[in-house]
């Protein structure tokens, strides 16, 4: 449910890296976004009551809002490709997982299969995991159809990006936890109480429920599908003033024509 802080992210990296001038009522549909997503933390929050889940808690919330923030840089940097640099969309999705795979092979795989954790004393056994795809097709098919899903829904996201912004992309993302959550609900009350995926209503799930509605709420306003003056246009392209290499490009380009 964090997911929805990347839109916050988004906006202000939006605004310090790419110089997108933003109105007054952009910010309002930013703000009522980060209304919607301190409620849905606090449902969460106020539902502990031992103090080591509390503790558990607020580990968990900050190491989410990183993750958050760091795709939040992701997204706007692929805006920065695609609109700055005029890069293929598809392109800069391909160079995109390229440097995953390298962190995750050089970086993050050594470490947390050197970390101690409960995974056959490691935070990750990736060799496990190996031994245990080659010995179940069934498991190895999942993992194939799960790539296969991600890949589709990330070449989404990025045509999202070349086509409206950065912020969007991060919007429709939030959106799709609520889908998320009802289908929790849907899995616990429906099917299996027992089930480590469903979602039990409590007397704070109500501050969940609004939280989502301040979500969409910011995310109309934003869009300008809520506001008294009509509908507003976010630019779509970033100032030059943050594309120096571009100016400069253009320049050289200019100097070359006029020699000729």
């Amino acid at each position: 449910m964090l997911r929805a802080s990347s839109i916050i992210f988004t906006a202000v990296l939006s605004r310090l890296c790419l110089r997108r001038r933003l109105a007054f009522m952009h910010w309002l549909g930013v703000f009522t976004c980060c209304v919607g997503v301190v409620m849905i933390g606090l449902s969460d929050f106020v539902a502990l009551q031992p103090h080591h889940e509390a503790k558990a808690f607020l580990i968990g919330f900050f190491l989410i809002l990183m993750s958050q923030f760091v795709g939040s840089s992701v997204a706007v940097a692929s805006e920065f490709m695609i609109k700055g640099y005029e890069l293929p969309a598809m392109e800069t999705l391909g160079w995109t997982g390229v440097w995953d795979m390298v962190i995750l092979v050089l970086l993050v795989l050594p470490v947390a299969q050197w970390l101690p954790g409960s995974d056959n004393g490691h935070i990750e056994d990736t060799i496990d995991t190996i031994v245990m795809l080659s010995n179940s097709m069934f498991l190895a098919g999942l993992e194939l159809l799960l790539l296969i899903f991600d890949g589709f829904l990330i070449s989404l996201c990025i045509v999202v990006t070349a086509l409206l912004s950065s912020v969007h992309r991060k919007m429709l993302g939030a959106s799709s936890v609520s889908v998320v959550w009802i289908f929790g609900l849907i899995v616990y009350y429906g099917f299996d109480s027992q089930a480590s995926f469903g979602e039990k209503w409590t007397k704070y799930s109500f501050l969940q429920l609004g939280g989502f509605g301040f979500l969409v709420a910011g995310q109309a306003i934003y869009g300008g599908l809520w506001c008294t003056g009509g509908p507003h246009r976010l630019e779509s392209q970033p100032s030059l003033d943050a594309l120096p290499a571009v100016r400069a490009a253009a320049a050289e380009e200019g100097q070359c024509q006029s020699r000729t």
